[in-house]
């Protein structure tokens, strides 16, 4: 079966230039779109308008889209269905919107998680025109928002621009599987996905003669939706220069304990480092832990060693891996600071990091 490539439209602030997949590194194979192919149901079809029979899914109008599913009834199976033959782009399920120049259908969940501010993410979704319709119009959107979409009637949404839209002069006309896809950068907080047409004007073309009673309407059949973070590869340097910016992670007079109370920027600086190693999962660090002199050598090298073992447990309690991060203890033999003073000895009882 012949599965086409459109080239998209990208509608987001920021763009990735020349840079193609190779070039980027997808942070997590996780697939933000819940039953991002319609697979999971808790019913099975039987008629028009059972969106939400598939998990996790809706319609935020009151238009009717079609789920179909092998294990629907005759009409609403897959691949044989009331409309002919069509066969899911992977799976044994996929969705459809019906189309008219004064009305459209749409799908919505709720996704994953939130997408994070400035953000870039991968987004696909395969279509197909069905041939038993008049028309073929490939206006196909994917909409990002922080709230529901919500209408009470069946009209086209067109007060939004989605992030991704199928480019105007790509269309489905040869009936087979497509691929819509491309990259975009989150605001922040989007949390819902809305699929369909927020075109204000429609150009369909007519493959065949139509009636005056259906007018002009088309239906696309649609299939596995993607849409995954990305992110450009930061070199070493770059990203020991995020470390070497923070304000040291400190602690009190011979206690290994990490005291958000005595230290109040101690949360937020801790935040930093994870954020560093959650988007950046390629690197690991070494924890290196310091003391001031107060103390026996030995008892200090101890010390500065439970101060980067709390560290690394706060990190291995937010979910980086242990085996991304080393440690090594040091005691009183690097002080940032003479230790003649209560103040220069805080600052020396520290922990700093670095990117092996």
């Amino acid at each position: 079966m012949l599965r086409a490539t459109i080239t998209i439209l990208l509608l987001s602030q920021v763009l990735l230039g020349q840079d193609s997949l190779t070039n980027i590194l997808l942070r997590s194979t996780a697939n933000l779109v819940p039953n991002a192919g319609f697979e999971y149901s808790w019913k099975c079809p039987s008629n028009f308008s059972q969106v939400h029979f598939a998990n996790g899914w809706s319609m935020p109008t009151t238009g009717s889209a079609d789920y179909y599913n092998a294990c629907g009834t005759k009409e609403y199976s897959v691949p044989n269905n009331r409309y002919g033959e069509k066969s899911p782009f992977e799976g044994e399920a996929y969705m459809a919107l019906h189309g008219r120049e004064n009305g459209a259908e749409y799908i919505q969940i709720r996704l994953a998680s939130p997408l994070e501010k400035g953000e870039k993410y991968y987004c696909s979704i395969a279509i197909s025109a069905c041939e038993r319709f008049p028309a073929v119009c490939s206006d196909v959107g994917l909409l990002f928002t922080k709230e529901k979409v919500e209408r009470d009637n069946g009209g086209r949404i067109t007060e939004y621009q989605p992030q991704i839209e199928n480019h105007p002069d790509s269309n489905f006309i040869d009936y087979e599987w497509h691929v819509v896809k491309g990259f975009f950068t989150a605001k922040g907080g989007e949390q819902y996905l809305t699929i369909g047409s927020f075109s204000k004007n429609v150009s369909p073309i007519s493959t065949k003669d139509f009636s005056v009673v259906t007018g002009v309407s088309w239906y696309n059949f649609i299939d596995n939706i993607s849409t995954k973070p990305v992110y450009r590869k930061r070199p070493k340097k770059k990203i020991q220069d995020l470390f070497n910016r923070l304000e040291n992670i400190n602690f009190t007079n011979r206690s290994y304990e990490l005291d958000t109370s005595t230290f109040p920027g101690l949360e937020k600086e801790l935040k930093k480092v994870l954020n560093i190693l959650k988007r950046d999962k390629d690197i690991s660090i070494k924890v290196i832990g310091h003391t001031d002199n107060n103390g026996s050598k030995s008892s200090n090298k101890t010390l500065s060693l439970n101060r980067c073992l709390a560290v690394q447990q706060y990190l291995v309690n937010n979910g980086i891996a242990k085996k991304r991060i080393k440690v090594l203890g040091k005691g009183d033999s690097e002080p940032i600071l003479p230790n003649t003073t209560q103040e220069n000895k805080k600052k020396n009882r520290r922990v700093e990091f670095k990117v092996i």
